[in-house]
């Protein structure tokens, strides 16, 4: 794409051609429209502001991701917001989710003691955890360990370690993937 300014005056269905056409500066615009629009929009909906900056990276993400798939039937900005909509209530079930079964846990704990065969197999289980955590190459390690135990978005682990949000994704998905795929057996048991 051309210059910024060119990109600025282009239509949301302009640069959503180009997009499909793998031009990432076309992508790069759409962003800079529709960033803090979308922001307070996926806040208000997950009703999480620290969760919203994650859900709109996603959203430019999937948008990416699925740009061969863009059929022009509907305004850019009504998809672009049906893709954040389904990423803030998917963010907000999981969170719900995630309170249910802590709380199940909690009661759970709170009823009756652990075995020593339920100790002992968490404790496997996080040995086999960190195990496969090391394995990890490097920089896709501190992306996850940024991600997951410093609680940091997207764009501060960007900002942190000076590379693309997009970047910070493909580490952190292909480090969940390593980790489930090393710790497979463990959790089929």
């Amino acid at each position: 794409m051309g210059s910024p300014l060119v990109a600025s005056a282009a239509t949301d269905e302009a640069l959503m051609m180009l997009i499909c056409d793998g031009d990432a500066m076309a992508l790069h615009a759409l962003m800079q429209r529709y960033w803090r629009p979308l922001l307070a929009y996926a806040g208000r909906i997950a009703a999480d502001d620290d969760a919203a900056a994650d859900l709109v990276q996603q959203t430019f993400i999937r948008l990416w991701q699925q740009r061969e798939r863009w059929s022009p039937t509907g305004t850019v900005s009504a998809y672009v917001y049906r893709i954040a909509r389904n990423a803030a209530l998917n963010e907000r079930r999981a969170r719900a989710a995630r309170a249910r079964r802590d709380e199940q846990r909690l009661r759970a704990d709170s009823a009756s003691p652990w075995t020593p065969l339920e100790c002992l197999e968490e404790k496997e289980l996080e040995t086999a955890f960190q195990r496969a955590l090391q394995q990890l190459p490097t920089r896709r390690k501190e992306v996850y360990l940024l991600a997951k135990e410093e609680k940091l978005s997207y764009l501060e682990i960007s900002a942190r370690m000076g590379i693309s949000p997009q970047t910070v994704a493909n580490h952190l998905s292909a480090a969940m993937l390593d980790l489930r795929r090393h710790l497979r057996e463990m959790l089929e048991r």
